[in-house]
């Protein structure tokens, strides 16, 4: 997950949290605290080259959370 920006030149910039199977079950897991004023980027890839498939992202707090694709 990112702040503000991210650039797929420079990885490491901008970079909040990274996670790979902290949720088990091969799945990843991000716990962080957003505030409204900030711009977060969540950037989702495959261990494999080329795989595809669907997947979902779960989100609670006490505010709404809007993903603009």
């Amino acid at each position: 997950m990112y702040q503000d920006a991210f650039n797929p030149a420079n990885i490491s910039q901008n970079l909040l949290l990274e996670n790979d199977d902290g949720g088990g079950n091969r799945q990843f897991n991000l716990v962080y605290k957003l505030h409204a004023t900030i711009k977060y980027f969540l950037v989702v890839t495959t261990y494999v080259d080329g795989a595809t498939g669907e997947f979902s992202i779960n989100t609670f707090g006490p505010g709404v959370i809007n993903f603009i694709v």
